[in-house]
């Protein structure tokens, strides 16, 4: 095994570690090619005339990345529809379509050579939905050799790139809450779904379950589908489990005394490639506005400005970096401001706030 090689299966498990990251590797990846890019590629069962997008690029341009998406992934000649259904085969570009033919297409003329480019080599990493995700490697060398040299390299690193694969579709498919987030849920009473781009739930809490069968705020269809009682929230939910929705958004909306909020569920970028975006429902029972309830305990306690403001930001569930950013305070100045807080409110923790924030 050369050096380069060495370095890039150890980068590969220092991934798993939490040691390094991706771009690491695809940086890693091309580093002796003078013009080089590597990038994850999700492309539909159908090639030519179908529909791709790249993801997770290093040394691509992001005028490249967007007309890929909005053109040329529907012209590429190096991934034909029979190669796309041959999972973990490399994909080498002359092997596919002589070098000749293909500086013949609009894709070559109008989409590679501006932006320095020749070659190609990839691997189908798994296929799900009728859509691929494929390792790829793009390069402005003329000789068809660098591009067999490179299909070897890729071929030498499939049994690792197997194994995180299986690693990141195994650790998507098994989600827990963390348990501080499960208690603060139960004390305000309010309940979680978790819902996959097949509209399946993955995970529903009790309190969520209850609140469904109370106030009829969702069903599950005989096929496992997640169906919401509001059409614009059932509308909002398909929109936001679009590949490239922002991942920001949030629709809010009340329905039967309860507050409903979608919003896309952060998902560490591989394992969205492997299992698809995830959004999340939160259902919150109706209460009293959050700003009188901060009024009755802070004249109860007689807590100082900077002490209700903190008390809000709990309430509203921001973070001490959320609230530090937000009032233009350190870090450090909110967590002190939280410890003052709690010893006045006799409470041990922010979620027992939490709990006298409910019962106020």
């Amino acid at each position: 095994m050369d050096q380069l090689q060495a370095d890039l299966t150890e980068t590969l498990y220092s991934i798993l570690l939490g040691e390094a990251d991706w771009p690491v590797f695809l940086r890693q990846l091309v580093s002796d090619r003078g013009n080089g890019g590597a990038l994850f590629m999700l492309q539909n069962d159908q090639a030519i005339g179908g529909l791709g997008r790249l993801e997770l690029a290093s040394g691509v341009g992001e005028k490249e990345i967007a007309d890929y998406a909005n053109y040329y992934s529907q012209l590429n000649p190096w991934v034909p529809d029979h190669i796309l259904r041959r999972a973990n085969d490399v994909i080498v570009d002359h092997e596919v379509i002589s070098r000749e033919t293909l500086k013949r297409t609009e894709y070559y003329n109008d989409y590679l050579r501006p932006a320095g480019y020749i070659g190609s080599v990839g691997v189908t990493l798994s296929r799900r939905g009728g859509e691929n995700l494929l390792l790829t490697t793009v390069f402005g060398d003329e000789d068809p050799a660098v591009a067999t040299a490179m299909g070897r390299r890729l071929e030498a690193m499939k049994p690792h790139l197997q194994r995180l694969m299986r690693y990141y579709t195994r650790s998507a498919g098994e989600l827990r809450m963390d348990n501080v987030a499960g208690q603060a849920l139960g004390v305000m009473g309010a309940g979680l779904c978790l819902i996959d781009d097949t509209l399946r739930p993955v995970m529903v809490t009790p309190a969520a379950e209850q609140a469904a069968a109370r106030a009829n705020l969702f069903t599950i269809t005989p096929t496992g589908q997640i169906r919401l009682g509001d059409e614009n929230g059932q509308q909002a939910l398909r929109r936001l489990l679009q590949r490239g929705a922002l991942t920001r958004s949030e629709v809010v909306w009340n329905q039967d005394g309860h507050r409903m909020t979608l919003f896309r569920a952060a998902r560490e970028p591989i394992s969205e490639l492997l299992c698809g975006p995830m959004v999340g429902l939160l259902i919150e029972p109706g209460r009293h506005s959050s700003g009188s309830v901060v009024d009755t305990i802070a004249q109860r306690f007689a807590l100082t400005g900077a002490e209700r403001r903190v008390l809000s930001g709990v309430s509203d569930g921001l973070s001490i970096r959320d609230m530090a950013a937000l009032h233009g305070r350190s870090a450090e100045t909110v967590r002190s401001q939280v410890k003052s807080l709690l010893h006045k409110t006799g409470c041990e923790s922010q979620l027992a706030l939490l709990q006298l924030i409910r019962k106020a």
